[in-house]
């Protein structure tokens, strides 16, 4: 059973490698992000990889060049709040920059937290991803949210940048998921060549 993990960043790298030696769960990490995390991809796969997790627009980057399976290690609503909660602290005018849309109110939120929210979605590279944050900035937004592309940028351009990060029990779900995957995938290829065998013997004449 091979798993690798493409981070976009260290600390997500060092997450994943404590999180696997916790619950017993091999899974080797590399460092990349989209068309690089692609070209790390397509090597692991030559190299007999089962199935590769990643996050962000950098799984979508993934899943296309290669023919084994690819999780996505999503996000979720309370990772954008988290993340929001830290944002306040610097300015209560807000972009929040996601490689793709997620599922949550963002007027109750804006209201409950007393914060002016420019949400924009959604890019598959760092093009995509700079002229979003752009536009939040233009919109009067004074910290991003994001991902590593996003936050980088935002700094660069000097605005304050805060990290979308995932929990370790988001971690815990999607290498547990990969090994089920690896399992099952064994478990049918074991079965289709029992019937094999069945249909040869029958074939010979034996049962």
């Amino acid at each position: 059973m091979k798993i690798a993990f493409i981070s976009p960043y260290k600390e997500l790298k060092n997450l994943v490698d404590e999180t696997s030696r916790e619950i017993g769960i091999d899974v080797d990490v590399f460092i990349g992000t989209f068309k690089d995390g692609a070209s790390i991809a397509k090597k692991l796969e030559k190299e007999g990889y089962n199935i590769i997790i990643s996050r962000g627009a950098t799984f979508y980057n993934i899943q296309e060049v290669v023919n084994i399976p690819v999780i996505n290690c999503d996000i979720t609503s309370f990772d954008i709040i988290y993340a929001l909660s830290a944002a306040v602290k610097y300015s209560n005018k807000i972009g929040l920059i996601i490689y793709e849309k997620v599922a949550f109110n963002e007027s109750e939120i804006s209201k409950a937290l007393g914060i002016d929210l420019i949400y924009k979605t959604s890019y598959k590279n760092f093009s995509e991803a700079k002229k979003l944050v752009e536009e939040a900035k233009k919109g009067g937004a004074e910290v991003i949210i994001g991902g590593i592309t996003s936050v980088n940028y935002a700094e660069k351009i000097g605005l304050e940048g805060i990290l979308i990060k995932n929990s370790s029990e988001t971690i815990n779900h999607v290498l547990n998921k990969a090994k089920e995957m690896i399992m099952a995938t064994r478990k049918e290829m074991i079965e289709k060549e029992r019937l094999s065998h069945i249909l040869k013997f029958s074939h010979e004449g034996i049962i």
